[in-house]
């Protein structure tokens, strides 16, 4: 038994019909959708389903597995956006008679680096807590230099 037979093992009918829908489409919420039709708080529900350690597990070795399979194109694909950035560079200059921008190079590196991870949709809220604590104490005491100078 392989390790995908084995992580299949632990997940239940709807875990598989979720985790099948998903790897088919890409899309949380339409997967969920799909998989549970007559849950009406969908949009809720699936990012607690999703981060299930049986379905999250499952779906990371299936994109691992697919990522190896894929790794040639990808390695051609940046590449070849590499090649596109540097000619970007250039600016307006001609290369054999072809044209290069600078949005086409910024393009290209913007690909690069969001397959390096450098730029995630993600927010990241730790500290926000702190960051309002201190931005309200700041707000606090110029409210009271404020009115300090006005009495006076």
């Amino acid at each position: 038994m392989n390790i995908l037979q084995k992580l299949a093992s632990k997940l239940d009918d709807n875990e598989t019909k979720y985790v099948n829908e998903y790897l088919t489409h890409g899309n949380k919420l339409k997967a969920y959708e799909l998989a549970f039709p007559n849950d009406i708080d969908a949009s809720k529900s699936v990012y607690m389903y999703h981060k299930r350690v049986s379905v999250s597990n499952y779906i990371k070795e299936v994109q691992r597995m697919a990522s190896e399979k894929a790794i040639l194109d990808k390695a051609w694909v940046l590449s070849r956006l590499k090649e596109n950035s540097d000619k970007g560079t250039n600016g307006m200059k001609t290369e054999n008679g072809i044209k290069y921008d600078l949005s086409s190079s910024n393009r290209a590196s913007e690909l690069i680096g969001k397959d390096l991870g450098m730029f995630t949709n993600e927010i990241n809220i730790n500290g926000i807590d702190e960051l309002v604590k201190g931005l309200a104490e700041k707000a606090d005491l110029l409210a009271s230099t404020m009115d300090e100078d006005e009495s006076e």
